[in-house]
């Protein structure tokens, strides 16, 4: 089943009766008027946009209140539309879900688990995907982690999250107050959240496996949104040695540092399958075509060398004992079947 935490859906303003004295107005320079928008201050209404032909209304799975765990879904989305018109904001006219067009979402599943989470988040930092950035989830005190696409336009990000930890932020506060924080810690103890973000109508299409971007389409889609991005992320990271994607991302020694700053070497030598001469033959182009090591090629090779050996030696038992695979694998199980 299809489950969002956030959705911004699209309805022409024909079928929405506006409460005028809630929104500020924009006029042309002919008086003619532009729109009308509105933050209500109600948890979970995040905005409205009303525009002579088109309204667009964000809401997040918040205005359920007690049913935030279950998301904004098939069988939840009729409370949503019937608080929003009880807020007296703007009344919408039409039940029929097809009359909505979905702009965006955020697709959202809760992975419970009782290993420890940064167990996780080691592991999917393991992962290297040359389309996409890996890095902490600041916003919660690096208690998750994120794969940020890199592609320009798209703003495409998957992030990984301790939902019970996220939920002390001081902006869920009016939230906590209302529900309850004892209710909340019962349905998100142990919970990683996982989420990602479609901004596009062909992102939500194409990961949903529908046909047409209207509400009633994608809520009783059958598709698999969560489990489709993390394969697309995680066939990233099956990149050869003779990869053209990889030498044309990675093409000089200071972008291979940044790269292994970020993923590690371990990532390096595992994408080589551990061979470490196959590891070493694209940083032996690199030096012989970089000026700054010129004279210098065969000490940063012995560098590397002696960094990839040391690994080989010692620390891959080390993530073998991690279970790092393991953990990849648990989350696209758990993904193929609830994702």
């Amino acid at each position: 089943m299809i489950v969002l935490d956030s959705i911004t859906i699209a309805v022409p303003s024909n079928l929405v009766e506006v409460t005028d004295s809630c929104f500020s107005h924009t006029f042309d320079s002919g008086n003619n008027l532009l729109r009308k928008v509105t933050k209500p201050n109600i948890l979970g209404f995040n905005a409205i946009e009303v525009k002579p032909d088109i309204t667009r209304i964000d809401v997040s799975a918040k205005i359920i209140l007690e049913q935030y765990k279950d998301g904004i879904n098939i069988n939840t989305i009729g409370r949503v539309l019937d608080t929003i018109n009880a807020t007296g904001i703007i009344r919408l006219k039409s039940n029929t879900l097809t009359d909505y067009k979905v702009h965006k979402c955020d697709f959202v599943v809760n992975f419970h688990t009782d290993k420890p989470h940064q167990d996780y988040y080691n592991a999917l930092n393991l992962i290297y995907n040359p389309r996409y950035t890996n890095a902490m989830y600041e916003k919660i005190s690096k208690n998750g982690f994120a794969f940020i696409g890199k592609q320009s336009g798209s703003n495409k990000y998957m992030k990984f999250y301790n939902k019970e930890k996220e939920l002390y932020r001081s902006c869920n506060k009016p939230f906590v107050k209302i529900v309850g924080m004892p209710n909340l810690m019962n349905d998100f103890k142990d919970v990683i959240r996982i989420e990602y973000r479609a901004i596009t109508h062909e992102q939500i299409r194409i990961y949903s496996e529908i046909n047409s971007n209207d509400l009633d389409s994608l809520l009783r889609g059958v598709g698999n949104p969560l489990y489709k991005v993390f394969c697309e992320i995680l066939r990233g990271n099956s990149i050869k040695p003779d990869d053209s994607a990889l030498l044309g991302n990675i093409r000089t020694i200071q972008e291979l540092d940044y790269m292994l700053g970020n993923v590690g070497y371990t990532f390096w030598l595992n994408m080589f399958g551990n061979d470490l001469n196959n590891a070493l033959s694209p940083i032996r182009q690199m030096l012989k075509l970089s000026e700054k090591y010129k004279s210098s090629t065969s000490r940063k090779l012995k560098y590397y060398k002696e960094k990839f050996q040391q690994l080989l030696s010692f620390e891959m038992a080390t993530i073998s004992d991690n279970n790092v695979t393991d953990s990849i694998d648990e989350i696209k199980r758990f993904l193929l079947n609830n994702g």
